[in-house]
């Protein structure tokens, strides 16, 4: 008897909850099944769930109905049990990266019921991506929004990320993924200044104040980033609105040049993403995309 329903786990900020949406999504396509996003992460988490700034079409689930589809009630029993048992007979699964940055077997838990992982490589979406990027679409737009986009449409625009935040005030994850120094930013600048003509720069940021104060180029720039003027999911579709990109090592990043559909597009990334050696950022840059 083919399952009904599967569900697949929410969690993270903006960038995160692309890639598992667009997971989620390939797997509905792929499954043929109806698969329901748990958002419970958000209800701990400083964090906010944003997915519905887009027109994505899978449903949340709440906690009742999740303990109806899995049969428990007692998710970490569930899980711990699941663990242990042939995939074929899982119905928790855990991705599980191999050593190419994707996990290859997650199609074969046919009988898995809920789905956790964070699904960075577009291998798990890329055969589904001309149905799931329509549903990436912003719901609305404010004036300031508007006004932006029709600047950044009238010159060659280069988005420019800096991410810090989080990157910086938490030690662990500092540890783990480390930040882009500023020459990155400085020779990615000069790299794209002789690949296209006439660049003008705009900059997104979590922490805009210190990069207005620690990155200084003579290149025409205009600072974006602006809580009080753009949400999140504004600032990341705006990014993928300029012609060219020059990312940060973080997923919001990857998704402002990923959804960048400029014919010509020059993207360049960092070439180390991530201070500690693991398999699962190996590939997350695309082969087309210039690592500095």
């Amino acid at each position: 008897m083919q399952k009904k329903y599967a569900v697949v786990k929410i969690a993270g900020g903006l960038g995160n909850q692309l890639f598992q949406y667009c997971f989620a999504r390939h797997l509905s396509l792929h499954l043929q099944v109806d698969i329901k996003l748990d958002i419970s992460f958000y209800s701990r988490s400083t964090r906010s769930y944003l997915l519905e700034d887009f027109m994505v079409i899978l449903d949340k689930v709440d906690r009742e109905k999740l303990h109806n589809i899995l049969k428990w009630k007692n998710l970490k029993l569930f899980k711990l049990i699941n663990t242990l048992l042939p995939i074929k007979y899982k119905k928790y699964y855990r991705e599980k990266v191999g050593a190419d940055g994707i996990d290859k077997n997650v199609y074969e838990a046919k009988r898995a019921l809920f789905f956790e992982g964070y699904w960075q490589n577009k291998g798990y979406f890329e055969s589904s991506w001309k149905i799931i990027k329509k549903e990436l679409r912003l719901k609305k737009r404010g004036d300031a929004y508007d006004a932006l986009q029709k600047k950044i449409e009238a010159t060659n625009a280069v988005a420019i990320h800096f991410r810090r935040g989080d990157y910086v005030s938490n030690e662990r994850i500092f540890q783990q993924h480390g930040t882009c120094s500023v020459s990155y930013y400085e020779n990615a600048v000069k790299k794209m200044s002789t690949i296209i003509s006439s660049p003008v720069f705009f900059i997104f940021s979590d922490d805009i104040e210190w990069v207005k104060k620690n990155f200084v180029i003579k290149q025409p720039v205009e600072f974006v980033s602006n809580e009080r003027v753009f949400s999140p999911s504004e600032e990341l579709v705006l990014m993928s609105k300029c012609k060219h990109a020059i990312i940060s090592n973080s997923t919001f990043s990857w998704w402002g040049a990923w959804l960048n559909e400029h014919d010509g597009k020059v993207v360049i990334a960092p070439s180390q993403w991530s201070k500690t050696i693991t398999p699962k950022f190996i590939n997350i840059v695309p082969p087309a995309w210039i690592r500095l």
